[in-house]
Formats: C-alpha cells, structure tokens, sequence
C-alpha cells in the first residue's frame, strides 16, 4: 500500500524504537544519563537537519522536470539532491558546532597516521 514509502518509513521507525530501547537500558543500568550538553547538541544537529530539509523543499521543485526523464536525467537529479542536501547539512552543522571538531581532528589525524603506516 504505502511502496517504497513505506519501507523507508518502517527503517526510521524500527531505528527509532532501537534507539529508545539502548536508552532505556542503559539509563536503568547507571551507564547513560542524558545531560543538558547532549541536549544541547541534539537541539544544533536538528537546526543543521532543518536546513538541510529546507534547501530540499526548495530545490525538488526545481528538479522536478528530470524526474520523469531517462536514467541518467534521473540519476544525475537525485545525485544532485544528495550532495546539496549533505553540504548544506554539513556546513550548518559545522556552523552551528553540532559537530565535535575535537572528534573529527582526531579521526582526520588517525586515518592520516594509519596511511603513514601502511606507506612504510
């Protein structure tokens, strides 16, 4: 009934309630609290997640005659999609400091270390 729809739908649904129950446990066990610094960077990855809908509600309009295209029309529109989509996701993420830049230097550094290593 619901298509293609319904499978992405019934994804975030099931990622959603596994979601509650890992919290659920983990608070019950003493090993996860939520604090008001995690509800803080909740709240700036929402913001950076509205910006990046409101660029999609925009720009699918504008694609909108591709659509119906051949496959590369098609292909080429989504691709387009994706990549606004997760630049603009990642610049007001990056802005807004959703991202841990402390994190992201220490994966950057260790991927940059570990391809030393594999050079020698």
């Amino acid at each position: 009934r619901y298509g293609i729809v319904g499978l992405a739908g019934a994804t975030a649904v099931s990622a959603s309630v596994n979601c509650l129950l890992l919290y659920t446990v983990l608070h019950r066990r003493g090993w996860f609290h939520f604090t008001a610094k995690l509800a803080g960077r909740i709240a700036r990855q929402l913001v950076a997640v509205a910006a990046m809908a409101a660029l999609l509600l925009y720009m699918m309009p504008l694609m909108q005659p591709f659509y119906g295209g051949n496959a590369f029309e098609r292909i080429w529109s989504l691709a387009i999609l994706v990549a606004a989509g997760g630049m603009v996701f990642f610049a007001a993420a990056f802005a807004t400091g959703a991202l841990d830049k402390d994190l992201l230097a220490m994966l950057t550094r260790r991927r940059r270390n570990s391809a030393v290593t594999t050079k020698e």
